[in-house]
Formats: structure tokens, C-alpha cells, sequence
């Protein structure tokens, strides 16, 4: 359901209604987390594809397209915005473990109870991964990936926002997110760390007013 809803419910059409506007994705904790898992799933079908008409386009002698171009006919995603998200499944097992809440947490059945479906489950690892298949791919086709750019694939604004007293997810989840994503080649990823700001407090400041709801509507 996560990954079919937002393709039925984007515009595919650059002309539709309110489109102008931009779509954004946003979530909070496992929201932001799964919408981020989500994000990363997409991009990896979308470099696929293109690298693999990359390589069609070789072998019939023509001139490839951009990246851009490639993914044309997939919904237009302009920004993400991810409030408090853990995005290492791994590491928040060992969080959650340290607080002695680990057994009583649905995180460990809802990710295959396993160190390795945990990774398999975080966005910027599945991303290294990800770059690392279209590595072998380029490879068996003997090409080079110099006509795509990983930050194609992913929306133009990207914003990571984490309060510093959470005490449920640690705000460190988002500067390791953060980090991970730009070495992969996701530059125009940023984050926010709000001051005296919780957990819940983090999305309760989106909606109601305060600090959070400041800092996304300055960006």
C-alpha cells in the first residue's frame, strides 16, 4: 500500500491541477522513515531502467538520453520532508535493545526479526546497495555511468529534521541519514536540529505552530 498509493494519488501529467505547486512527501518517525525507504525503492527502479536504456541506446547506435528524461513518465516528486525518522533499522534495534525496550518494540517483527532484513529495511543502506547493482550493471555492459546522476532520481528538496531531546529516536538517526545520502550522491539533502524538542513535540510544532513549523516554512 505504501508503495502503490503515492503513484495513484501524484499527477503523472506536468498539466494536472495544482501540480505547478510541486508534490510533496513528508512523515514522522516510522512515516518518515518508510517514506524515505520508499523514495530510495523508486529511485532504484528509476537508475535501472534508465542504465539499462543507456545501454539499448548503445547497442543500436544512438545518442542516450538524460536521466531526467528517463523518468518523465513517473509522478513529479519535488521535496521530502522527514521529521525524527530512525532510518537505520540496525542501529535503532541496538537503541531500543540499550533501553531494555527491544522485546516489547514492533520493530523487530516488523522487519524480519534479523540483522540482515534490518539493513535491507533502511533507506540510505539500501541506496549504497542499490549504487552497487548498478555498478555490476554498468560493468556487465561495459559502460560507464557518466550520464546519470543520482540526485536525478530524488526529489530537488530534501529536508531532514530532528529535535535534539528526543529520547526515542536519538537525533543522531538523522545526521548518520544525512551523511549516508550525500556520500551516495544525494546532495541536496539537509537537515535541521531543533532545540528543546522532543520526540512528539517534533510533529506537534509542524501542525500546531513552533520551532519545527518555523524552520520547514523558512526552507
Amino acid at each position: 500500500l505504501v508503495q502503490e498509493y503515492p503513484e495513484w494519488c501524484i499527477p503523472h501529467d506536468k498539466n494536472e491541477k495544482n501540480d505547478h505547486m510541486g508534490t510533496i512527501v513528508m512523515g514522522h518517525s516510522s512515516g518518515a522513515h518508510i517514506s524515505l525507504l520508499w523514495l530510495v525503492d523508486r529511485a532504484k527502479q528509476q537508475m535501472m531502467d534508465h542504465q539499462q536504456k543507456q545501454f539499448q541506446n548503445q547497442q543500436l547506435g544512438e545518442v542516450s538520453s538524460s536521466s531526467s528524461s528517463s523518468s518523465s513518465s513517473l509522478p513529479i516528486i519535488t521535496t521530502f520532508v522527514g521529521l525524527s525518522g530512525p532510518y537505520n533499522i540496525d542501529h535503532h534495534f541496538d537503541y531500543e535493545a540499550a533501553r531494555g525496550v527491544e522485546e516489547i518494540s514492533p520493530l523487530k517483527p516488523a522487519n524480519g526479526f534479523s540483522r540482515t532484513e534490518f539493513l535491507r529495511n533502511s533507506p540510505a543502506w539500501k541506496l549504497q546497495q542499490a549504487l552497487n547493482d548498478i555498478s555490476e550493471m554498468n560493468i556487465d555492459n561495459n559502460k560507464n555511468n557518466n550520464n546519470s546522476c543520482v540526485q536525478d532520481f530524488f526529489p530537488r528538496r530534501m529536508l531532514l529534521i530532528h529535535g535534539i531531546e528526543d529520547d526515542t529516536v536519538p537525533f543522531t538517526a538523522t545526521s548518520e541519514a544525512g551523511r549516508v545520502l550525500r556520500s551516495c550522491g544525494v546532495v541536496n539533502v539537509q537537515e535541521a536540529y531543533v532545540p528543546q524538542t522532543g520526540h512528539q513535540d517534533a510533529v506537534v510544532h509542524l501542525m500546531l505552530g513552533g520551532r519545527v513549523q518555523d524552520i520547514v516554512v523558512q526552507w
